[in-house]
This record gives C-alpha cells, sequence and structure tokens, in this order.
C-alpha cells in the first residue's frame, strides 16, 4: 500500500487531524477501559450511589470478582513459563539463528521484560490492548573492537495514553497508518531538551504538559513527531529502519466488536449492583 507524503508545511495540520479521528473513534473503548479499571481496583459504585446507600443507613456491598478472577489469572501465568526456539531453515542462516536465539533468551531473562510484560498482560486483559515500545540504548561499555554495546529496551505504554488506527486490519498492526502515545510531561524538563520550541507549551497549574509522540507514514518512511496542538518539539525519522515497515512499538489487539472497539474480557463481568 502507498502512503501519501505529507509536506513539512502541512505535518503540523495532519498531525491534528489524525489524532483527532483516534481520539473520537477510540473515546468509547478507553472510557470502558477506565471504568474496568476502577472495578478492578474495587471502586466500583459511583459516589452518588455510596451516598445514597449511607443515606438510607445500608451498607456498601459488592462483591469484587473481576479482582478475584485476575488474581486467578495472572498467578497461572506467572507460574508458566514460554520456551520459543529459533529454527534455521537455511544453512546461511546458523550464525544469524544463534545470535537470535541468544538475544531472545537474554531477554526473556531480564528482569525488566518480566516487570514491563506483567504490566501489558494486565492491560491485554483489562483493555484487550497491549503496546511494549522497542528502542536501543546505548552502554557505557564496549566489546574487544572497541564498539559500543548497545542493549534491546522494552518499554509498557499504558493502554489509556495510547490511541491506536481503528481501521488497520492485520493483527501485527503493519497496515496501520499512526500510533499516539498521550502522556504528561514536567515543562521543565521539556525546555531543557528542546529549548526555545517549548515555549510555545501549553500546561496545567502544576507545570505539567500534556505532550503527544506519534508514530506516522510519510510515503515509504516512517517518523516519529513529539508535538503539542500548536507546536512541533521534534520530527524524525524512525531510527530503525529495519523494521519491514511496523513501527517500533509492538501492538497486541484481540477482541472488538462490528464497530471496532475494542474491549476487556471482563466486560460481562460487572458488579451486581451495577
Amino acid at each position: 500500500m502507498r502512503y501519501p507524503k505529507i509536506t513539512k508545511e502541512n505535518r503540523l495540520a495532519y498531525l491534528q487531524d489524525i489524532r483527532l479521528e483516534a481520539v473520537e473513534l477510540t473515546r468509547y473503548s478507553r472510557k470502558e477501559t477506565r471504568e474496568m479499571y476502577e472495578y478492578l481496583r474495587g471502586n466500583q459504585l459511583p459516589w452518588e450511589v455510596k451516598n445514597l446507600l449511607i443515606n438510607r443507613g445500608q451498607p456498601i456491598r459488592w462483591e469484587n470478582i473481576i479482582q478475584e478472577i485476575d488474581t486467578s489469572l495472572d498467578g497461572m501465568k506467572r507460574m508458566s513459563k514460554t520456551e520459543v526456539e529459533v529454527i534455521n531453515r537455511h544453512e546461511d542462516d546458523v550464525e544469524r539463528v544463534a545470535v537470535l536465539e541468544k538475544l531472545h533468551r537474554a531477554t526473556l531473562d531480564s528482569t525488566s521484560w518480566w516487570s514491563e510484560k506483567q504490566r501489558a498482560d494486565l492491560d491485554l486483559r483489562v483493555a484487550e490492548l497491549s503496546v511494549i515500545e522497542s528502542s536501543l540504548v546505548l552502554l557505557d561499555e564496549y566489546d574487544k573492537q572497541g564498539q559500543g554495546l548497545k542493549e534491546v529496551k522494552h518499554t509498557h505504554i499504558p493502554a489509556l495514553e495510547c490511541l491506536i488506527d481503528m481501521y488497520s486490519r492485520r493483527p501485527d498492526y503493519s497496515d496501520a497508518r499512526y500510533f499516539h502515545c498521550d502522556r504528561l510531561y514536567d515543562v521543565k524538563m521539556l525546555k531543557a531538551v528542546y529549548g526555545n520550541n517549548a515555549d510555545k507549551l501549553v500546561a496545567n497549574n502544576r507545570g505539567m504538559a500534556r505532550v503527544t509522540r506519534t508514530w506516522y507514514r510519510n510515503g515509504d518512511e516512517i517518523r516519529i513527531a513529539t508535538w503539542q496542538d500548536d507546536v512541533i518539539l521534534e520530527d524524525n525519522p524512525q531510527p530503525y529502519t529495519k523494521t519491514q515497515g511496523r513501527f517500533s512499538v509492538s501492538i497486541r489487539k484481540m477482541h472488538y466488536t462490528a464497530h471496532k472497539e475494542y474491549y476487556g474480557i471482563y466486560r460481562n463481568v460487572k458488579p451486581f449492583q451495577n
């Protein structure tokens, strides 16, 4: 599929348009995800219902069956272990396969990987949307040839910070036009990184600004932009060129309705008082 080439002059307007599209199309999915996380934490009754029960002298009762089920699923998952073996199909692939298998095992043995994966799996159960960003980090170490060593870092992006392309049809999200990540950043930190470009940022009374990172396709190129409503702080090509046309984020989305709304496995397991 060919994707349009976006000129530098139209880039901000394009980013605004595709973000607005994602906000509108994911509105109900994100609303349900917030609700289900509240249920999971036990906050299953709205404050007005709690006040009504108190005024009546009735006890506030609910059965947190969602927490019970989730604890069981998480326990079974932690006790299980998945072994993945990389098999070479050609003689020329032997060395490459050996490197990939060592890299894969090193990743699975990493404590940080498991902590990120546990949070991503919780998102998958509650929201049926799980996102992990992969990046290369330069280490302060060198090999025998003096080459700097790098480490593959995997970072979980919370589902409620994600705005996805709801028109994507492939399970691996490889046909998506964009992916957005919205989160709050300290304006002082942003100014230290981006200098004068950050002066136009709009912040709340605590000095926090909501900034969007967007992966998007510009012709045959994948770019990553960091921006807010009226200012682009940064816009560069994705540094990883051998990703076969994929974004440097791994996205899992399983259950969704005919209207493309995604939802978690607990949709039909709600408290009896609700």
